[in-house]
C-alpha cells in the first residue's frame, strides 16, 4: 500500500512550477497532473476564449480566464480545478480582495475541450463537480465529433453540432457562436 500525502489549498498555491512543464490540479487534497493537450486543444481553447472576450469587455460583464486560473471550488474541500477557459460575472469580481490568489469560489462559466487522452466519464465527473459547486453553465468541447455540449444545473444537458449556434443563456445573453466557427481551421 502507497501512503498519499494530502495537500491543502494554501500549500497548493505556494507549490513551485513543475520544472517539467506539467500542470496540477487539487483534488480532495491530490495533486492531479494535468498533461498538455496538444495544438488542437490549445486553439480550441484560445479562440473559445477570444470569442468570450470580444463578447465580455465591451460590455463590462466581468473577465475571461485561461487555463492558469484555478478555482476553490468549495470552501469545505482542498479542490482547486482549472478549466480550460473561464469567465466569472463583474459584481462577483468587485467582491475579490486578493485578485494574486486561487479564486475561492467557483466562475459562472467554465469551459473544458476533451484532449485525446481524456476519458468522457472523468469529463463528466468534472462536469458534476463544476455544476455541484454553482457554476451556472458548463461547455465540454469534443474536438473528435465537432461539438459542444452545455450543461446547466436542473436541466437536461444540451448538444450543438456544426450547424448550430451555441448561446450564453442567462449566463451571457446575447452571445452567439457558431459552433462551425469553433472548428473553423
Amino acid at each position: 500500500m502507497v501512503a498519499t500525502t494530502l495537500m491543502s489549498v494554501d500549500e497548493f498555491e505556494r507549490m513551485p512550477e513543475d520544472p517539467t512543464g506539467v500542470r496540477y490540479e487539487l483534488v480532495h487534497g491530490e495533486l492531479v497532473p494535468m498533461p498538455g493537450g496538444g495544438l488542437e486543444h490549445g486553439y480550441l481553447g484560445n479562440d473559445v476564449g477570444v470569442a468570450l472576450t470580444l463578447h465580455v469587455r465591451p460590455r463590462r460583464l466581468g473577465r475571461v480566464f485561461n487555463s492558469d486560473t484555478g478555482y476553490r471550488l468549495f470552501p469545505d474541500q482542498q479542490t482547486v480545478l482549472s478549466p480550460d477557459v473561464s469567465f466569472v460575472r463583474a459584481e462577483r469580481l468587485a467582491t475579490v480582495e486578493d485578485v494574486t490568489r486561487v479564486g475561492g469560489f467557483a466562475p459562472d462559466l467554465a469551459v473544458e475541450v476533451v484532449s485525446p487522452n481524456d476519458r468522457m466519464s472523468e469529463v463528466l465527473a468534472k462536469v458534476a463537480t463544476y455544476l455541484a459547486a454553482g457554476v451556472r453553465l458548463v461547455w465540454v468541447i469534443e474536438p473528435e465529433h465537432r461539438a459542444v455540449t452545455a450543461y446547466a444545473p436542473n436541466g437536461d444537458p444540451r448538444r450543438f453540432g456544426e450547424g448550430n449556434v451555441l448561446d450564453g443563456g442567462d449566463v451571457l445573453p446575447e452571445f452567439r457562436l457558431p459552433v462551425a466557427d469553433i472548428f473553423a481551421s
